[in-house]
């Protein structure tokens, strides 16, 4: 009879942590994203061709914002319309390529960070 017991309980407090586990990832992956786009927004603007300054000055992070349980969304990037003239022109202008291919690392090792947080939360 205890045993029975025993189990119940156990299985309360998984649906406990289960169910407060999208808010707490949410809190935690929240600084791990924040500080991914700040250093995407850092790389982006070195690698930016500067002519008057002003794409480099509006490429800014927006978010983390929450979308949904446990779903966090962001963007990075410039904020003129003639961004995506200067990345067709390709090559040394092709800004975002140079910046996805120089971030691969730093991607891999945030997706386990990440990785590590959701399981932190739902053990």
């Amino acid at each position: 009879m205890t045993f029975n017991i025993d189990i119940t309980s156990d299985l309360d407090a998984l649906i406990a942590r289960m169910e407060a586990a999208p808010l707490k990832y949410q809190n935690q992956a929240a600084p791990v994203l924040s500080a991914l786009m700040a250093y995407i927004v850092r790389l982006e603007r070195s690698i930016m061709h500067e002519k008057t300054g002003r794409m480099i000055r509006s490429t800014y992070p927006e978010g983390p914002f929450s979308v949904g349980e446990g779903t966090l969304e962001g963007t990075v990037g410039p904020h003129v319309d003639y961004a995506h003239f200067e990345i067709e022109r390709g090559g040394t202008h092709d800004f975002l390529a140079q910046t996805v291919e120089q971030m691969e690392p730093l991607l891999k090792a945030a997706q386990e960070q990440l990785e590590r947080v959701l399981i932190e939360v739902v053990s």
